[in-house]
């Protein structure tokens, strides 16, 4: 059941919104988790003047939700730009276009500014505190704390590694996948995604997932020249198992027009462990001497050819034994 829908059909649940920001709030989840589970779509039509909130955007798979966008010339996709058609039961794509619709490559409203992305997974013991690496990052990159968490959006819950901990713990002994977003409240827009998991093989402990992104203005880049620094900071406090650092385009809110705003470049890998680096790549050593991780540069970040560097690499690296 998606209570919230205005059009349901056995293909999709279809919502219409005109608000100017659409975000990841506690109706639009259920409606997600809804749709889900029937095996619907779950299809969100709004103006083109709209904007995603980062974390709702991030739902947009295209194949369990997508971002429907209604102009004067038709329907198009509005994280893809693809035309789209409505057939009665479901918006899809328009069979004969051969091109993205012309609102989704017109400028940006807003001006953009660059997002820096920290990917990393780690792995927590039974009994310990999860938060600790987003919080260590958070402060890093904003210069303060985390100022709150929430599964939705506006945030519910005030900073805190206890009262997250005990959440997700809580949803997973239900059997249940915990995403949450933690909010900074620095001198930049940052916004983290935190996937926690029951660990494959440690009784009792937890596997985490998170994606950091931290919003720059134009005048205000990232300081890529340190971010080894920045790395090592991190995995001294808590150790990772490794982590994957990028740039893109965007506006520095971390909200989301439905255009076309550039893509994703790299900008380095960290695993853990004393890795040698293979040819045609460099590395350097970050870490405690009992937990080393190494670093390996890859890019820019404004050239999306290097995933290809980041491809190789992964399949050239062995195991630690």
């Amino acid at each position: 059941m998606t209570a919230g829908a205005d059009v349901r059909t056995a293909r999709a649940a279809v919502l219409l919104t005109d608000r100017p920001v659409i975000a990841l709030t506690a109706d639009l989840a259920a409606d997600l988790a809804a749709c889900a589970a029937s095996g619907r779509v779950l299809q969100i039509v709004s103006a083109p003047h709209s904007r995603m909130t980062l974390a709702l955007r991030s739902s947009m798979d295209g194949r369990h939700a997508q971002w429907i966008v209604a102009d004067a010339t038709g329907y198009y996709e509005g994280t893809t730009g693809r035309p789209m058609q409505w057939t009665g039961e479901a918006f899809t794509p328009l069979p004969d276009a051969d091109d993205y619709a012309s609102p989704f490559v017109t400028p940006p409203r807003i001006p953009l500014g660059t997002h820096l992305v920290l990917t990393y997974q780690t792995t927590h013991t039974p009994g310990a505190l999860l938060g600790g690496p987003v919080e260590r990052l958070t402060t890093l990159l904003t210069g303060a704390e985390p100022v709150g968490w929430g599964a939705t959006e506006p945030l519910t819950h005030l900073w805190s590694q206890a009262d997250l901990t005990d959440f997700a713990d809580a949803a997973l002994q239900q059997g249940r996948t915990t995403r949450l977003i933690v909010r900074g409240a620095g001198r930049r827009t940052l916004m983290a995604s935190i996937t926690v998991t029951a660990h494959p093989t440690i009784p009792g402990g937890l596997a985490e997932s998170t994606v950091v992104t931290a919003g720059h203005e134009p005048h205000d880049p990232p300081p890529l020249a340190h971010l080894p620094q920045l790395v090592d900071l991190l995995v001294k406090a808590h150790p990772i198992a490794s982590l994957v650092a990028s740039l893109r385009p965007g506006a520095p809110d971390l909200t989301t027009e439905p255009r076309w705003t550039g893509t994703a470049s790299p900008l380095g890998l960290a695993v853990n462990g004393d890795r040698e680096p293979p040819a045609n790549f460099t590395a350097t050593r970050l870490g405690t001497p009992h937990a080393p991780v190494t670093w390996f540069p890859l890019g820019d970040g404004q050239n999306p050819e290097d995933w290809h560097r980041h491809k190789e690499l992964l399949t050239r690296l062995h195991p630690i034994r």
